[in-house]
């Protein structure tokens, strides 16, 4: 059980178990308040409708160790609950069709908290993060599970406000400091390859101990790739004022910034061979 999934197994070997409770009089099945513990050890106290989990209960996970309480529909957690996870971490909000989905409060096992919205289990929408080792927070717009916008607030009082991309600052943004000077500028990454020499394991066979030590004295090298660079450059200076400094923190979703881009095209079979032999 992980933050981005916590669904329970629906497999036909943990619906069976013994069950104690209520019933429908003309149908047999389980109906009102009604306790099952299943052949894993897990066991669920609560209400059911039509045979399944349905209302207020608690579900109980032996192993690894997790707690749910709140509110089910069709066996599957829905509107308010409680989850506990194994790892000590806690989502505190609603749930839909068994994910997280809507405003919630995430805590991590580190103490970190996120509380904001959530979609499809991820965090997406308007949202804060407060890291507890520094107090440092990310406040903004998330799209599925990604902070794309926002405030990075520093705890000495300075903050970062723009966009971000794989959670730190990119494209374009401004730091706003603790005396109120303000730096406008834009981000420039860039990919690189780097060769590095790497020493050649020895061989124990005596015949290639002369070829070996000729071949010691050149290095070795070996291609690593995709190492990115990334630079802040500044571009217009400014001073901040008490309006300035509300309207950032004043954010709000525009249209069409939570819709998810388009997954890419499946590369057709040759195309990924000729890129590595052009990157070579």
């Amino acid at each position: 059980m992980s933050e981005e999934e916590e669904q329970e197994e629906m497999s036909p070997e943990k619906i069976l178990g013994v069950y104690e409770g209520g019933r429908n009089t003309i149908t047999g099945e389980r109906e009102g308040q009604g306790v099952n513990r299943f052949p894993n050890g897990d066991i669920y106290k609560g209400e059911y409708k039509k045979g399944v989990r349905q209302g207020p209960g608690k579900y109980f996970w032996k192993k690894p160790i997790a707690k749910y309480s709140g509110t089910y529909e069709n066996h599957k957690k829905e509107g308010y609950g409680l989850m506990k996870y194994p790892d000590g971490s806690s989502y505190d909000g609603q749930f839909h069709e068994g994910r997280r989905h809507g405003d919630g409060t995430y805590t991590y096992p580190n103490g970190d908290t996120y509380i904001g919205q959530w979609e499809n289990g991820k965090k997406h929408g308007k949202g804060t993060h407060t890291f507890k080792q520094d107090g440092n927070q990310y406040i903004g717009v998330w799209r599925a599970g990604q902070i794309i916008r926002g405030v990075w607030k520093i705890k000495d009082g300075s903050y970062y406000v723009g966009q971000f991309d794989k959670q730190r600052p990119n494209v374009e943004g401004r730091y706003v400091m603790v005396n109120g000077n303000s730096i406008t500028g834009t981000f420039k990454e860039e990919t690189k390859s780097f060769e590095v020499p790497i020493e050649k394991e020895p061989t124990e066979q005596a015949e290639e101990a002369e070829e070996q030590a000729e071949e010691a004295n050149e290095p070795q090298m070996r291609k690593v790739e995709k190492i990115s660079l990334r630079q802040f450059i500044p571009q217009v200076l400014s001073q901040s004022t008490p309006a300035t400094v509300e309207a950032d923190f004043d954010i709000q979703i525009q249209e069409g910034e939570l819709d998810l881009p388009p997954e890419p095209e499946p590369k057709k079979e040759g195309e990924e061979e000729e890129e590595q032999a052009e990157e070579q």
